[in-house]
């Protein structure tokens, strides 16, 4: 049988989440395994390039992983920023005050 999985975006931001914060598992630990999941055969994903473009970003930017989806998903909207508060992600591309 050949069925595959689907998961969410939210749910890949969740366990980010929970792997930095409740099992402080380093950032390139993370990193390491998403790339893994995002390329397992068996899951699908609703678009794997803008989740993977959003983990390069995590693997080398000062936010956090769920901060990267938005900027893909704004981007993939025709957006040109995101508003955000956050002073490190302000410094960079695809990020504004408000």
């Amino acid at each position: 049988m050949d069925e595959q999985l689907f998961v969410s975006d939210i749910v890949l931001c969740e366990v980010v989440w929970v792997l930095s914060t409740s099992y402080r598992f380093p950032n390139a630990e993370i990193v390491a395994m998403l790339r893994k999941v995002l390329h397992a055969r068996q899951l699908t994903f609703r678009a794997s390039d803008v989740l993977l473009r959003a983990l390069e970003a995590f693997a080398s930017g000062k936010g956090d992983f769920a901060d990267y989806v938005i900027r893909e998903d704004a981007t993939a909207a025709g957006c040109d920023s995101v508003a955000t508060f956050d002073k490190a992600l302000l410094k960079e591309d695809g990020f504004a005050r408000p």
